[in-house]
């Protein structure tokens, strides 16, 4: 089943499906999802079926069908969430990691993703489904947490997160 995350893009529901290594529910991701985010001589084991991302942080396994599981080292990028992950990425479409977010609010008072991101990006990219690896727009709340801590650290009110999909 699909939802409309507001960025255009097909983003999968939670169909919850144990995790062969931890027995917690994954997270159905879409197929574009894993293309591009395996390394690249990962690619060539996926399989045709369903696949799932792990999201429970101690667990090493990344993403997961019946009969196929990758680990977190099989991945390009650091899942944000997997415990030890670094860098932490914020915002997957733009690459622009924690410790970024953090610099961004604190040496320039810059409070919005969009802000932030231009700061750093001269084309800011909207792609969730390609780049995050839950496959969909979750990287807008990760994103507002990080400007949120290092807001309220530092004595000053949070922000509202805006209500669209990378911004």
């Amino acid at each position: 089943m699909s939802s409309d995350c507001g960025c255009g893009c097909d983003c999968k529901d939670n169909d919850p499906k144990e995790c062969p290594e931890c027995g917690e529910e994954g997270k159905e991701v879409p197929l574009k999802t894993m293309i591009n985010l395996l390394d690249k001589n990962k690619k060539n084991e996926i399989t045709g079926e369903d696949y799932h991302l792990c999201m429970n942080p101690d667990c090493f396994i990344s993403y997961y069908s019946d009969s196929k599981s990758f680990t977190v080292k099989d991945v390009r990028q650091p899942i944000w969430f997997k415990k030890g992950s670094k860098p932490k990425i914020a915002c997957y479409c733009n690459n622009i990691s924690y410790a970024e977010v953090e610099s961004a609010v604190i040496e320039h008072d810059l409070k919005t993703w969009n802000e932030i991101v231009s700061a750093y990006r001269d084309n800011k990219i909207c792609e969730c489904e390609k780049f995050n690896p839950t496959g969909e727009c979750c990287c807008s709340q990760n994103f507002y947490e990080v400007v949120n801590q290092v807001l309220e650290s530092t004595g000053k009110e949070p922000v509202s997160p805006e209500d669209q999909c990378c911004g």
